[in-house]
């Protein structure tokens, strides 16, 4: 299985799935700077640890799982009114496409210049999911998983516990991960890896 060499705007089922709904979507990397923002979803129920990864990503609605494959890049002109309907600022979608993931109860949007799809051996990703989770502590609170955070005020060493279905949660609502960096401040990016990855781990 593999993505078309060329992409077009209009083309649907990039992955030629015969069965459209039974595949579970995790969002695992979601990488950003002030250039770009690579987004890597795992495909469950494909083979061992597909992935889609979206380059230069601009946009993204979805939650971090969803049950279902199918991807279609949209037309032009859909591309250019869902820019204008969901009034992006900032956003030059001039060289990008409109990727839409057909979920059970919802379309999940990503406007982005380019897709891939790889495959990886599932023990790698095992061991970086492995290595992020060490970053949750399930010890506090009645074994609620935590990501604890220490910082210093007025001399002293204090702590900041931040559970990680809150962080899901913000995820849920639509919130990017530069917007949970700055609503969670001690957050850092492999804090997050760390929540989808201990996400991902419960789910299978």
């Amino acid at each position: 299985m593999t993505i078309p060499e060329h992409i077009e705007h209009g083309m649907d089922n990039l992955l030629g799935l015969d069965d459209l709904n039974s595949t579970l979507c995790h969002v695992v990397e979601m990488v950003s700077n002030d250039a770009f923002t690579r987004l890597a979803i795992i495909l469950e129920g494909l083979v061992a640890d597909a992935y889609v990864t979206f380059e230069d990503a601009q946009y993204f609605d979805g939650s971090i799982w969803w049950w279902g494959a199918s991807i279609r890049t949209a037309s032009l002109v859909e591309r250019d009114a869902f820019v204008e309907r969901v009034n992006l600022k900032g956003l030059n979608p001039e060289d990008c496409f409109l990727f839409e993931f057909t979920a059970e109860n919802s379309t999940i949007h990503v406007i982005a210049k380019d897709i891939h799809y790889t495959e990886a051996r599932q023990s790698e990703q095992q061991l970086e999911d492995a290595e992020l989770i060490k970053r949750i502590d399930t010890g506090q609170s009645g074994g609620e998983p935590m990501i604890v955070k220490s910082y210093h005020f007025r001399g002293k060493t204090d702590h900041q516990s931040n559970p990680v279905d809150y962080v899901l949660r913000l995820f849920q609502k639509g919130h990017s991960f530069d917007e949970i960096l700055h609503t969670i401040s001690l957050l850092e990016p492999e804090d997050i890896q760390a929540c989808l990855a201990y996400a991902r781990h419960k789910l299978k």
